[in-house]
């Protein structure tokens, strides 16, 4: 389950790192810990997984609902950003979110 959640955080860094470049930004301006609302939402991983004594189950919920949480995002921008160029890029990156998510998803099904 390690290498999942290392393989979905690799992700979110690539993706970040070509939106920064999308919009012309540097690499050093973007936070590496992400958004406020990321670093919240691993902190609730944190703290509900020693709450459930490591339950890897829990620790995949709140994963899958955070893919979830981004995937919202990602579709409220594709509505704003119709027609840009920026749009097969983010739809790209949706896929990926969605695919990360089944792949949790998938995980928890087997600990179940």
């Amino acid at each position: 389950m390690r290498e999942a959640f290392l393989s979905v955080a690799d992700k979110r860094r690539v993706a970040r790192d070509e939106l920064a470049g999308m919009l012309g930004t540097s690499h050093e301006s973007i936070p590496e810990g992400g958004t406020a609302l990321g670093k919240v939402h691993r902190w609730w991983l944190d703290i509900r997984g020693s709450l459930n004594g490591g339950n890897e189950e829990v620790v995949l919920i709140e994963a899958i609902r955070g893919e979830r949480t981004i995937e919202d995002e990602y579709e409220d921008v594709l509505k704003k950003t119709m027609g840009s160029p920026a749009n097969a890029t983010l739809h790209a990156q949706l896929e990926g979110v969605k695919s990360s998510r089944k792949t949790l998803e998938s995980l928890k099904e087997l600990s179940d």
